[in-house]
């Protein structure tokens, strides 16, 4: 009686075991119910090798197009499929980097070399948290945004997107924030679009090395794969993300070509296919893969063996057409001649057939084109009113969407909340509260495609516009370099971590991670963010050209402080004589040297304040040591300003011309004018 071949069933179980692990990951959905188990056995017992890929031709003996016209009509119509399918492997492993593709600032260039490697790495670690919205007002477009995951909540699979406020701005009527003309419509909705071609709820919260020769065995072995490579590793930042996100892949070796007959064409390998392990060995590049090869060889001349000699290796491919991971036994040759990888090909008959036909399921893939989700729509019970309001839809890292239902907005700060509901847990971003000029950075947003936009930059910081907010920093870049079109994107330093969430991408302003902090802080404590409205815009003596700050401390003996840009009509520092070029040196007793640290200040107290008991739209006192410039007296005075969760509104001080020069109206008017 035959004995029963335990090592072949063994070898066929470890092979179903991975099939069963592979199919798990690439639907993490299924669980581990005899249902589920039924569903993963399915899909693994279908798997059936797909006919290789073979370009067509024509040949010599029917070349001439006049004597075989209908030959050459259906090599056309053969090669224009062909083509159609290999630009849709391409597609599908997204390495091809022919056409209208633009590299991001991460491709390799002189001047990031420095920081290139430990750059990558930040960047791929941010860009998990790094998502998309857009909004829509009575079936037309609004706007674009990118945002930050801040907040996941397993248990109710729910969580919170940071962005910025312009996702709901429904007007912008000028350029200068401090007239506080911008309107907003909070009473947004957003749509999510998940993976799986669901729709979610969200609602808004707050606003080889060839030189190893080896000797002793007088000549150079090789094992022949029949197979053409490209590393992961080493294809831009924007397609290792776009891996990351489709098939949860960042690093192996993508075949770029089979060999026609070859042992991988017979085992199904395709163009696209990603090979992961070779005898068990991850291999990350080629070079990584000629040397394993090598030793591999070495290691078959040890043991007696010669030159053209069959040897197996196990690889582990994880086919991108079919979402599936399995380990089969490549036989391959070993040979000191140079490999030869002749892509397939396939003969045209007249009929247009090819001589080795494709599948009808290879058929079906080649022509299969992802469609839009078919969802009935709804008003949620809290927007069924007539009026209209924006939808904002936030666009997940893997191309699905989702609904974003508005939590809450701060219009001074420009920042926005919104609630998503997701069903896989989503990787919530590291901030750095430290962030200084001249610092290396990445402005990481996503474009229309969900690809992942990188531009490198350097952190600048200059007294801002009169017509903008104190309260930013700025991104400084290259003129060449390819920038998102869209507010909203993160500011990472070359650890991954989080400096800044950019306000608008023209001026390239940036909210500083510091102010973020506090933000998110009182947010998540008290459901909104408060800030003291001074009634003063200030420009730092610190970011001064240091012409400027030398004449100051002639003139005043002052070298810190800030300097009084503009007082709002009828405030209570207009009252107290506080005029433009006075010098604000202390707030609370605290010496403040730049506008971010008193907007940190102000936050800060504004915590204190609600830790209190006590809400918005209280008046509080800050002691203030103002220097007067033009009577060089310097004062402490208290200063009563109003807690509010409003954009500041700095109103222009004006008066009147109401009678010719003489009167006693033009005397009155001349008063004003001097400030008397």
């Amino acid at each position: 009686m035959t004995k029963p071949d335990r090592t072949r069933d063994d070898g066929l179980e470890i092979e179903r075991a991975v099939k069963k692990r592979s199919v798990q990951c690439v639907h993490p959905d299924i669980g581990a119910s005899p249902q589920a188990a039924e569903v993963v056995e399915a899909v693994i017992s279908s798997y059936t090798l797909s006919s290789p890929l073979r370009k067509p031709y024509i040949p010599d003996e029917l070349a001439d197009p006049t004597a075989h016209p209908e030959i050459l009509a259906a090599f056309e119509q053969a090669k224009a499929q062909y083509e159609a399918k290999l630009g849709a492997l391409n597609d599908l492993c997204h390495f091809d980097c022919t056409g209208d593709w633009d590299p991001s600032s991460m491709f390799p260039g002189p001047q990031l070399l420095p920081i290139h490697d430990l750059a990558k790495v930040a960047v791929l670690r941010a860009a998990k948290s790094i998502v998309r919205l857009s909004s829509s007002l009575d079936e037309k477009a609004l706007n674009n945004c990118c945002g930050l995951w801040i907040d996941w909540n397993e248990k109710s699979k729910t969580g919170v997107v940071l962005t910025t406020a312009h996702i709901i701005r429904t007007k912008h009527p000028t350029v200068n924030h401090w007239k506080g003309r911008d309107e907003y419509n909070s009473k947004a909705s957003a749509s999510v679009h998940l993976r799986n071609g669901t729709t979610a709820e969200g609602r808004l919260l707050y606003h080889q090395e060839h030189s190893m020769i080896l000797l002793s065995l007088r000549c150079i072995p090789r094992l022949h794969l029949g197979m053409k490579f490209s590393s992961i590793k080493l294809l831009d930042t924007t397609h290792i993300e776009k891996m990351g996100r489709k098939y949860n892949i960042e690093e192996g070796l993508i075949v770029e070509e089979v060999s026609k007959e070859s042992h991988a064409e017979k085992q199904g390998i395709h163009i696209g296919d990603i090979v992961e392990c070779f005898n068990g060995q991850y291999i990350y590049t080629t070079i990584e893969l000629e040397k394993m090869l090598m030793d591999r060889c070495k290691d078959h001349f040890e043991e007696g063996n010669a030159l053209n000699a069959k040897i197996d290796i196990s690889i582990q491919v994880f086919d991108t057409v079919k979402l599936l991971r399995r380990t089969a036994n490549l036989t391959t040759n070993i040979s000191d001649c140079g490999e030869v990888v002749d892509g397939s090909s396939s003969m045209v008959e007249a009929n247009g057939a090819r001589v080795d036909e494709m599948t009808k399921e290879e058929e079906d893939l080649s022509s299969f084109t992802p469609k839009s989700p078919i969802s009935k729509p709804y008003i949620p019970d809290e927007l069924n009113d007539p009026t209209v309001y924006p939808e904002v839809t936030v666009h997940l890292r893997d191309g699905t969407t989702a609904e974003g239902h508005y939590l809450y907005h701060q219009e001074h700060y420009d920042l926005a909340f919104f609630k998503v509901r997701v069903d896989e847990p989503v990787q919530l971003p590291s901030f750095n509260g430290s962030v200084h000029c001249g610092q290396d950075v990445f402005r990481l947003g996503r474009d229309q495609s969900m690809d992942l936009r990188i531009t490198h930059g350097r952190v600048e910081y200059w007294n801002p516009a009169s017509i903008e907010r104190y309260h930013y920093m700025y991104f400084l870049h290259e003129h060449d370099d390819c920038l998102c079109d869209d507010d909203g994107g993160a500011v990472i330093d070359l650890d991954g971590k989080v400096v800044g969430l950019i306000n608008n991408h023209l001026s390239a302003s940036f909210v500083p991670s510091s102010i973020l902090d506090n933000c998110v802080d009182l947010w998540r404590k008290f459901g909104c963010i408060p800030r003291l409205h001074l009634g003063m815009k200030f420009d730092s003596i610190r970011l001064l050209d240091p012409i400027n700050v030398e004449r100051m401390w002639r003139m005043h003996n002052i070298e810190e402080g800030l300097i009084v840009e503009k007082v709002s009509k009828e405030s209570h520092a207009e009252k107290l004589g506080i005029f433009f070029g006075d010098i604000i040196e202390c707030f609370n007793g605290e010496h403040i040297y730049t506008t971010i640290e008193l907007e940190n200040m102000l936050l800060g107290r504004c915590k204190d304040h609600f830790n209190q008991g006590k809400k918005l739209n209280a008046k509080i006192d800050v002691s203030i040591q103002v220097f007067h410039t033009d009577e060089r007296v310097r004062r402490t005075i208290n200063l009563n300003v109003e807690v509010s969760d409003h954009g500041e509104v700095i109103r222009e001080s004006t008066y009147p011309i109401t009678a010719t020069l003489g009167t006693s109206a033009a005397v009155q008017s001349n008063q004003n004018v001097a400030g008397k």
